[in-house]
This record gives C-alpha cells, sequence and structure tokens, in this order.
C-alpha cells in the first residue's frame, strides 16, 4: 500500500503541475477565432451597420479590429483576399469629428487611407471606418452602411479539452487517494 501511495502523490502533482501549466499559455477562446500576434480575430460574412456591429463585437468581450501596424494590415487583408465586400473597422470619429480613434482605445500610430481620404464624401458626416476589400485601403463611410466586420480580442486564459481532462484526472486522483487513505485505516483497525 505505502508503494502505491507514493505513486499516487506523484502522479496527483504530476497532473496539478500539468494543468497549471497548461492554463498559463494564452490562446484563443474557440476553433472560430483566428490567431495573430497576441490577438485573436473573429470575422463575420454578414454585413451590418457599424454600431450593430459593434455590439456583436462587445458581446463577446471584443471590439470591431484595430489594426496597429502593416504586418497586422496585410494579414487582415491576406485572410479577407477573396472577399467581395467592404470590412469595417474600429476606426472612428464619432467622439470628435476628425479625431480618428480606435474603439478598443488604442492609440492610432498606422493608417493606411486609400487616396483623398477620410474626406466626408459630397459633405455627408462618415465618422466610420471601412477597409475597401479591393484593395485593402481605409474610407471614411456612413455608419449607417451594411458591411462585414471582424472582432479581435486579446488572448486569454480560455479552457480547452486537455484542461478538462487535467481536472477530471486530478478529481480522479484526490478520490483513489481517499480511497488509499481508507485501505490504510482499515489495516490500521485490524
Amino acid at each position: 500500500i505505502q508503494g502505491r501511495h507514493k505513486t499516487f502523490s506523484f502522479l496527483c502533482w504530476l497532473t496539478v503541475i500539468w494543468v497549471c501549466l497548461s492554463l498559463a499559455e494564452l490562446r484563443c477562446p474557440g476553433l472560430d477565432w483566428l490567431e495573430f500576434g497576441e490577438f485573436c480575430y473573429k470575422p463575420f460574412g454578414d454585413r451590418k451597420t457599424w454600431q450593430d456591429a459593434q455590439r456583436v463585437c462587445r458581446d463577446l468581450g471584443a471590439e470591431l479590429v484595430s489594426i496597429m501596424s502593416m504586418k497586422e494590415q496585410s494579414w487582415v487583408e491576406s485572410y479577407f483576399y477573396m472577399a467581395t465586400n467592404n470590412l469595417w473597422t474600429g476606426l472612428n470619429d464619432l467622439l470628435v469629428p476628425g479625431m480618428f480613434t480606435w474603439s478598443d482605445d488604442f492609440e492610432v500610430t498606422f493608417t493606411y487611407w486609400a487616396p483623398g481620404e477620410p474626406n466626408n464624401h459630397n459633405g455627408f458626416s462618415e465618422d466610420c471606418v471601412e477597409m475597401l476589400y479591393e484593395t485593402g485601403r481605409w474610407n471614411d463611410k456612413s455608419c449607417s452602411e451594411l458591411n462585414n466586420y471582424i472582432c479581435k480580442k486579446p488572448k486569454a486564459h480560455y479552457p480547452a479539452l486537455f484542461h478538462s481532462l487535467g481536472a477530471f484526472l486530478l478529481i480522479f486522483y484526490q478520490i483513489w487517494g481517499h480511497y488509499i487513505n481508507v485501505i490504510r485505516m482499515t489495516e490500521v483497525v485490524l
């Protein structure tokens, strides 16, 4: 029994370490999210207004995509290379006209405007920014237009299948350990 108890202790600690290490890995919440750098992206093929698209993203704990570099811009473009509709970004000047900010509050350090943009075309208030599917360049547009969209959020500690398996094994070993202790107490009584 003593040898089995040592084996149980070793296996129990091994499982605890395994579960803890796997929880430390940052990942995306599911297979329908794409990974790039430190972020997760979820594309949507349906078309919504900017506000409705933003609401969908926020319901998922995300924001409309912010693009921080040419590298990220190229990645988003490459993913949407077969798109036939423009794509909402989180860039907008809803708070202060002419001062574009990202909806996720990241600083605007990179832009990729189409020539002549932003322009409030024909004097209309174009407060939201779309990525043009033909060129990847950005265009200010009325927020009430319908576009595809992509949500973005930082990677986080999301449970995965092996976390559940690890938790199951941990519980199993705890029950097994209790069983071993009951046997040991029975031997002492006998």
